[in-house]
């Protein structure tokens, strides 16, 4: 999953934006009916992460997932999927 981070204000940080994409992360991972036991959430760089879920979700709890990242309140920030994803073990 791709998620884009907007956050304003004059004090903008690499670490505020990480800070935000942290926080909403975390409070999504009890929004799907499976546990979210192994989903990590990298930096790309310039706002954009990547969460990554193992095993894969289905299609209703990425649903579930996805609505909790965009709907997610936090003070100054916004969040938005820019895509979602299956990737296959052979990937590179």
């Amino acid at each position: 999953m791709l998620v884009q981070v907007d956050v304003r204000g004059a004090d903008i940080t690499a670490e505020r934006q990480a800070l935000a994409a942290q926080q909403v992360w975390e409070r999504c991972r009890d929004s799907t009916s499976v546990p979210m036991n192994h989903a990590t959430l990298g930096s790309l760089g310039d706002g954009m992460f990547a969460g990554v879920v193992r095993p894969a979700l289905a299609e209703h709890d990425r649903m579930r997932l996805r609505g909790c990242l965009e709907d997610a309140a936090l003070d100054r920030a916004h969040l938005t999927v820019m895509g979602m994803g299956d990737t296959d073990a052979d990937d590179d």
